[in-house]
C-alpha cells in the first residue's frame, strides 16, 4: 500500500489524496481540522462514499486488503458546507463515478458545491490566518477582530470549521510544535516558545492530536510515510 497526495486545483479545496491497493493496514490519522469527501472501493462492491466530519484528535483507520481509498480535503474553513449538504455532496460524487469518473470528477463536485457555497466570512478567513501564522499559540482574548464577538467567532466557526476556534489554536499550535520537533529543537524549549504550561502537557497534546509521544514522532519522518492520511 502507497499514499500519494497532489495540491487541489480549486482555492477551497486543499488536496486530492489515495492509498493505493495493498495489504490490510491500520492507519493513524492524524488532526488537521479539515472535511474531507473519503471514497473507499472494494472488489466487487459498490464505493462507500462518505463526508467525513473533521478530524480533531488522532484516529485510526482500517483498510481492508485489496482496498483502495482515496479523498478530497477541503481547505481549512471551508468544509463546514460540506457537512451542512453531506448526503447532497454524496449523491453528486456517486453520480460523477458511475459516470467514469475518479479523483478529479469527483474534486470538480466538490470545488462546484463550494462555489455555490461562496467563502467564508472574513473573521473566518482572518482566524485561520492568525493561527496558522503564529502555530495557534495566540489566545482569542487577546484579539478584538474588529467589533465582533466572541460569540460571533464561535458561531462562525462552527458552521466553516465545524467546531470552535480553540480547538483550531489547538490543532494549529501541535502542528507547530511537531515541525520544531522533527527539526530537533529541545522538547522544554519548544513547549515554552509556543506557550504550553510545560512539557508534559505538550507531550499529552501531541500524542492526542498525532497519536504518538514527541518523542516517538521525532524519530520518523513524515506520519503519511508509514500510511498515516487516510480521512
Amino acid at each position: 500500500m502507497s499514499f500519494r497526495e497532489r495540491a487541489g486545483r480549486h482555492p477551497g479545496i486543499d488536496g486530492v489524496w489515495e492509498h493505493s491497493p495493498g495489504a490490510a493496514a491500520r492507519v493513524v490519522v492524524h488532526a488537521d481540522g479539515c472535511v474531507d469527501l473519503l471514497v473507499r472501493e472494494s472488489p466487487c462492491e459498490a464505493p462507500a462514499i462518505v463526508v467525513l466530519p473533521p478530524t480533531v484528535r488522532a484516529e485510526v483507520a482500517t483498510l481492508a486488503r485489496g482496498e483502495r481509498a482515496w479523498g478530497v480535503r477541503a481547505e481549512l474553513g471551508r468544509g463546514g458546507p460540506l457537512l451542512e449538504r453531506a448526503a447532497h455532496v454524496v449523491a453528486r460524487a456517486r453520480a460523477a463515478i458511475e459516470r467514469g469518473g475518479g479523483p478529479a470528477a469527483v474534486e470538480r463536485v466538490v470545488a462546484e458545491h463550494l462555489d455555490e457555497r461562496g467563502p467564508p466570512p472574513a473573521v473566518v478567513s482572518e482566524l485561520v490566518a492568525l493561527a496558522r501564522d503564529d502555530r495557534g499559540a495566540t489566545r482569542i482574548g487577546a484579539r478584538s477582530f474588529g467589533a465582533r464577538s466572541a460569540r460571533t467567532l464561535e458561531r462562525a466557526c462552527r458552521v466553516w470549521l465545524g467546531y470552535g476556534p480553540k480547538t483550531l489554536l489547538s490543532i494549529e499550535r501541535g502542528r507547530g510544535a511537531l515541525a520544531r520537533i522533527r527539526a530537533g529543537h529541545p522538547l522544554a524549549d519548544v513547549a515554552a516558545d509556543l506557550g504550553y504550561a510545560d512539557q508534559p502537557h505538550m507531550t499529552r497534546e501531541i500524542a492526542r492530536l498525532f497519536g504518538a509521544t514527541p518523542g516517538a514522532l521525532r524519530r520518523v519522518g513524515n506520519l503519511q510515510d508509514a500510511a498515516a492520511g487516510v480521512r
